[in-house]
C-alpha cells in the first residue's frame, strides 16, 4: 500500500525558484514500512502528523530511501534513527548508508531503479504490484512528464530524459519527486 505523507511542490517566481519541499512517501506492507525521501524541515509537523494518520510510529520505519542527496528530500532524516538508510554509491554524501544499485531488491516486490541525470546517483523505488514508481526528482512535477522535459536542474539533460522514459515504459503510475500521483493509464 502506497501512501503519500507528504505532497512536495516547487515555487517559482520569474524563473527563479524559491521554494523546494520533496513529496515524501510511505510504502506499508505487513512485514516492512518503508519512506521514500523525507522532504524538507518545513514539512516536518505534516510528516509526522502523516505517519500518525497512518498508525505509523517514527520507531516503526524499517528503511528509507533517500531518491538523491539534496536537502529538500533528506532534511528530516534524522527522525529515523532505528532505520536503514539507503542511496546509490555514485550520490556524492557523506551520509551514513547502505549504497543500492539499480534492479536491487531491498524488500519482496521493492526494486531499485537507477534514474541518473539530475544527479549521478539519482535513484527511484518500483513498487512491483501496483506497477508504480515513487521517481523522486526523476520526474520532479507533473509538467515535466505532460511536456515531457527533463528537471529543471540535471547535471546530464540527455540521461535525465532517458531515465524519465525508462520509469514511463514500467510504469502505470508515478509519485512525483515534488507533486502527487499519476495514474499513467487514463
Amino acid at each position: 500500500m502506497i501512501r503519500l505523507l507528504v505532497e512536495g511542490f516547487l515555487r517559482r517566481e520569474n524563473g527563479q525558484l524559491l521554494e523546494s519541499h520533496s513529496t515524501a512517501t510511505a510504502v506499508i506492507q505487513d512485514d516492512f514500512i518503508l519512506l521514500v525521501d523525507t522532504s524538507s524541515k518545513e514539512c516536518r509537523s505534516k510528516l509526522l502528523n502523516s505517519l500518525k494518520n497512518f498508525g505509523v510510529k517514527v520507531e516503526d520505519v524499517d528503511a528509507v530511501v533517500l531518491t538523491h542527496s539534496h536537502e529538500d528530500h533528506t532534511a528530516n532524516i534524522d527522525l529515523f534513527s532505528n532505520a536503514k538508510v539507503m542511496m546509490h554509491p555514485l550520490e556524492n554524501s557523506d551520509m551514513p548508508c547502505r549504497r543500492v544499485h539499480d534492479g536491487e531488491k531491498i524488500f519482496p516486490g521493492i526494486r531499485i531503479l537507477h534514474t541518473p541525470g539530475h544527479t549521478a546517483g539519482s535513484i527511484s523505488v518500483l513498487v512491483e504490484n501496483e506497477r508504480c514508481v515513487i521517481a523522486g526528482d526523476a520526474i520532479p512535477t507533473e509538467d515535466n512528464l505532460l511536456k515531457n522535459l527533463p528537471p529543471g536542474i540535471s547535471i546530464d539533460r540527455d540521461l535525465a530524459m532517458t531515465s524519465m522514459q525508462r520509469i514511463l515504459s514500467i510504469a502505470d503510475s508515478v509519485v512525483l519527486g515534488h507533486g502527487k500521483r499519476i495514474d499513467l493509464r487514463v
